[in-house]
C-alpha cells in the first residue's frame, strides 16, 4: 500500500485496530506488486552451497547408529515433486535401495537435490549439497504433536490444522518439491493432535476456506507457529492466536477499468497483507562452513533467536492472505494487532 510524493513511492502503515479499510487507484498496483515480487522469493532463492558433480556412497542408519539394509530412498529434484504421507512417499524421482550394509550409490550434480526416507523405521530428509561433506543419512523416529487451538481466550472446535517443514535444515528450492501431507480436525474442545510427524523443524497452520470470487481455488493457509520437533516423543504445543477478520475494499482509479476486471482478479492475482518492517524477500543464509544439515538447523534456531530473526519470523506467522470478491470487497482473516 502506497503513497505518492515527489515521484517516489513509499509504503504506507494500514493498522489493524478495526475490520474495514479502503485501497484504491495506483495503490492497488502497488499492493499487487509487492505481493507477486516478493512470494517467489519466498519460494526460491540462490543455493549458496552448490558443488562439483561427484558420485558419492551414501549411508543409511538408524538413531542408534546400526545401518539400515533394504530401504528405499526417494531421490528428488526441481522436475520431480514428491509426497510424503503417513510413512510412506509417493512420487519422486529415481528410487534408490539400501545394500546388506544400508549404502547406496548417489551423484551429486550441483543441482538442487534432496532424498527422502519414510518408512515405519522413521524419517529422513537429506540435501544433495551436503553428501560430498558427509555421505550420511540417519533415519529418525516419528513423533507427534498434540495442543489446544484457542482465538480470543476460546477454544477452536472443528478447525482444520496442518503440519508443513521448515526450511531450516534444507533449501528452500528444493523444499518447495515436498509436499506433507499431514492434516487433522480439532475437536470440540479445540485439542489436535499429528501423528507421523517428521523429527524436524516444522510450522502449524490453519486450512481456511477460500472466502473470494474464485470458488475453483484452493484453501488458504495461516501460519500459526513453529516447533523444533524431537523424535519419538509426543511433543507438546498450544497455539493461542487474537485474530481480527479484516474487511475492505479496492477502487480501481481513471483508466484500471480497462486493464483489470475486478471480477477476475481473485483468480490471477495473489494479495498478502504483509508485517511493516518485515521484508521476506531479504532471507538470511548460513555460513558457507555450515555445510551440512547438522550445522545448519542449529545456526538458523540460533539466529531466529535474535532480535532480527525474531521480527522476520513473526512477519511470517503473521502475514495473511486477503481474497477478492466480485464486487471489490476483499476479507483476511485471522490477522493479529499490528500495522500492515
Amino acid at each position: 500500500m502506497g503513497n505518492k510524493s515527489n515521484g517516489k513511492s513509499q509504503l504506507n502503515e494500514v493498522t489493524i485496530l478495526k475490520t474495514h479499510c479502503k485501497l484504491s487507484g495506483w495503490k492497488l498496483l502497488v499492493c499487487l506488486f509487492f505481493a507477486i515480487s516478493a512470494m517467489p522469493a519466498l519460494r526460491a532463492g540462490a543455493d549458496p552451497g552448490t558443488k562439483i558433480p561427484s558420485m558419492v556412497k551414501v549411508r543409511v542408519l538408524n538413531a542408534d547408529g546400526k545401518p539400515l539394509p533394504n530401504v528405499t530412498v526417494v531421490c528428488v529434484g526441481l522436475e520431480t515433486n514428491c509426497v510424503v504421507k503417513g510413512t510412506a512417499v509417493t512420487g519422486g524421482g529415481q528410487r534408490k535401495q539400501t545394500d546388506g550394509e544400508g549404502c547406496f550409490d548417489f551423484e551429486v550434480t550441483g543441482e538442487p537435490q534432496a532424498m527422502v526416507i519414510a518408512s515405519d523405521y522413521g524419517f529422513c530428509l537429506g540435501e544433495g549439497r551436503d553428501m560430498t561433506n558427509r555421505p550420511l543419512l540417519v533415519v529418525r523416529p516419528w513423533a507427534n504433536i498434540e495442543g489446544v487451538r484457542s482465538d480470543q481466550a476460546r477454544p477452536m472446535p472443528n478447525r482444520r490444522m496442518a503440519v508443513q517443514i521448515v526450511d531450516r535444515d534444507v533449501n528452500t528450492i528444493i523444499l518447495n518439491m515436498i509436499d506433507l501431507e499431514n492434516e487433522t480436525m480439532t475437536d470440540s474442545n479445540g485439542h489436535f493432535n499429528f501423528a507421523h510427524v517428521p523429527p524436524v523443524d516444522v510450522f502449524l497452520k490453519d486450512i481456511q476456506p477460500w472466502l473470494g470470487s474464485d470458488s475453483t481455488h484452493r484453501p488458504v493457509d495461516a501460519r500459526l507457529d513453529e516447533m523444533d520437533v524431537l523424535p519419538g516423543i509426543t511433543n507438546h504445543m498450544d497455539i493461542a492466536t487474537a485474530g481480527r477478520t479484516v474487511v475492505g475494499h479496492l477502487e480501481l482509479g481513471p483508466g484500471l477499468g480497462d486493464t483489470f476486471d475486478i471480477r477476475t482478479l481473485d483468480k490471477t492475482l495473489y494479495l498478502v497483507l504483509s508485517v511493516d518492517g518485515a521484508d521476506p524477500r531479504k532471507r538470511p543464509w548460513a555460513p558457507p562452513e555450515f555445510d551440512t544439515a547438522e550445522k545448519r538447523g542449529p545456526w538458523y534456531r540460533a539466529f531466529y533467536r535474535t532480535e532480527e530473526g525474531h521480527t522476520r519470523r513473526i512477519g511470517f506467522l503473521q502475514m495473511r492472505t486477503a481474497m477478492l470478491r466480485a464486487d471489490g470487497t476483499f476479507i483476511a482473516e485471522m490477522l493479529a494487532p499490528g500495522k500492515y
